[in-house]
């Protein structure tokens, strides 16, 4: 449960975890900070690029800055039909549940907590029979009292979390009229709005260090290509496989 929910926080805190793979090696691009005078900044680097060097691998690394630039136009593109993304993004929310089954997880638990009690059951009968010292069974019965308490922890976080879901399902109507808002991007993009209908990202073989090129798999509408040209700071973003206009190239 602790790693399913260490592994959920780093995707929420780092939305392109897991997203970005390389078309060379078939493998994930992973974050990096890279820090120098001018400061820090995170980039995305493929696997075989950070463990066997640029021999191995020629795509360039991606900095999360141009990846925001691109999925935020790409979605102010897509929001004029702002009820189409909120019905993606909800459908998003709504699948979380059935993805995690938490009366499983909890009837696991509860075997688990009931078999113990029939081990401690059982000491008990060997003490009274006089098979174990006191101290034996003291130091025994302690080991499966521990054991209950970590279980019953265990079992409280999987309330709690099975609480939040059933929050979140029941409150939909507030979630969309929050979706609304920020659809309209009076504060700005959020990128991790943005990335929740992201699929995944393909770096292209042909992609250098000074022009990108990427293939943005949408979970509603698209796919999109993306091509950075960085010595002129700029990109165009246009429909694959799609009679659609080229979005407007954008210096950045």
């Amino acid at each position: 449960m602790m790693s399913h929910q260490s592994a959920a926080e780093f995707h929420n805190r780092y939305p392109y975890s897991g997203k970005i793979v390389c078309e060379e090696h078939n493998t994930s691009f992973h974050r990096q900070v890279l820090t120098s005078a001018k400061g820090s900044k995170e980039v995305w680097q493929c696997r075989v690029y950070r463990n066997r060097g640029r021999a191995a691998c020629s795509a360039p690394q991606l900095r999360t800055d141009e990846l925001n630039e691109v999925m935020a136009q790409i979605f102010t593109e897509l929001v004029h039909d702002k009820q189409t993304i909120i019905d993606a993004l909800v459908a998003v929310i709504q699948s979380v549940p059935q993805e995690h089954d938490f009366a499983r997880d909890m009837e696991r638990l509860e075997s688990e907590a009931e078999q113990i009690n029939a081990k401690k059951d059982r000491l008990l009968d060997l003490s009274m029979a006089g098979a174990i010292t006191i101290s034996e069974f003291k130091t025994r019965n302690d080991g499966f009292n521990e054991q209950l308490t970590a279980l019953e922890s265990k079992l409280e976080v999987i309330r709690q979390e099975q609480q939040k879901t059933a929050a979140t399902t029941d409150n939909l109507e507030a979630i969309k009229t929050a979706l609304r808002h920020e659809l309209d991007f009076t504060d700005g993009v959020n990128s991790e709005l943005v990335t929740t209908i992201l699929d995944h990202i393909i770096v292209k073989k042909v992609s250098t260090r000074e022009e990108v090129h990427l293939d943005i798999h949408l979970k509603v509408n698209g796919p999109y290509e993306a091509v950075f040209a960085r010595s002129k700071s700029s990109f165009c973003i246009s429909r694959l496989k799609s009679t659609t206009p080229p979005i407007r190239s954008r210096r950045t």
